[in-house]
């Protein structure tokens, strides 16, 4: 039976875990079991009610530092881990042209090789990560991650307009099920639709001035909780791709420890 592998990833304001089979390694298989906290409120503890009971491997992204660092000590400190690795943009099967690539989030890099098994051989991609913080990154016809932008996610803004001014509520955006009224008749509405409409605006301005740079039209790939509502509002082909980095994670690793396994024969 094949041992289970956690692929974690860590982001700016949540850590989110996914459990994999380590069976299916063709495309990117989701997986099994997901579950996450916000950094403000971890107990690490607490996972060991939804983990697999034996140890096996686990492989992390993170741009979160000193989390990873306290992860890193529990999962060694309570043996949970046959092993534990922390992924770095250099080890991963893609060229990274940008000024400084070690600076690159490797939940960026690790979502364009994700992509790379995804799109047409022929053609480039835009992929788009709204987190905390939303990514639109572009990926040449020949699988080179080229950079892209960084905006701040829609909480993030709210937060900020909470805390910057004197009369404005605070707005929880989880409360939001639906795209909102571009009018709004309240406060609360009006910082909704400006949320809302500002931050679609924002990605799809991006994505169709990368799409004019473009020499073939690139197929766009999307994950995060507002992708349902981007792959509406954006022109172009559009793909929702469920827990992209976790399910990179685990293609690239199990490809690893497959070629590493055949090398070994």
């Amino acid at each position: 039976m094949t041992r289970p592998l956690i692929a974690v990833d860590i982001g700016n304001s949540h850590i989110k875990v996914g459990v994999f089979d380590g069976v299916d390694c063709t495309g990117l298989p989701l997986p099994i079991q997901t579950f996450g906290q916000p950094l403000t409120e971890l107990d690490f503890a607490s996972w060991r009610n939804v983990l697999p009971t034996d140890p096996c491997p686990w492989f992390v992204v993170s741009v979160q530092r000193q989390v990873e660092q306290q992860l890193a000590a529990y999962v060694l400190k309570n043996q949970i881990a046959s092993r534990y690795h922390l992924i770095s943009n250099h080890e991963l099967p893609i060229r990274i042209q940008v000024e400084k690539p070690d600076l690159v989030g490797t939940d960026r890099v690790i979502a364009a090789c994700g992509v790379n098994l995804l799109r047409d051989c022929d053609r480039p991609a835009i992929v788009i990560d709204a987190g905390s913080a939303a990514t639109v990154d572009f990926i040449s016809v020949t699988g080179e991650f080229c950079g892209g932008a960084i905006l701040p996610g829609k909480q993030m803004i709210a937060n900020a307009l909470y805390e910057k001014t004197d009369l404005l509520p605070y707005v929880e955006l989880s409360q939001m099920d639906s795209a909102p009224e571009s009018i709004g008749t309240s406060s609360v509405s009006a910082i909704y639709s400006g949320l809302h409409w500002g931050f679609v605006g924002g990605i799809r301005e991006l994505v169709s001035r990368m799409q004019s740079q473009a020499s073939v039209c690139p197929q766009i790939f999307i994950s995060g909780g507002d992708a349902p509502i981007l792959s509406q509002e954006i022109e172009g082909d559009t793909f929702i791709v469920p827990e992209l980095v976790l399910s990179a994670i685990n293609a690239e690793m199990t490809r690893r420890t497959l070629t590493s396994s055949a090398a070994q024969r």
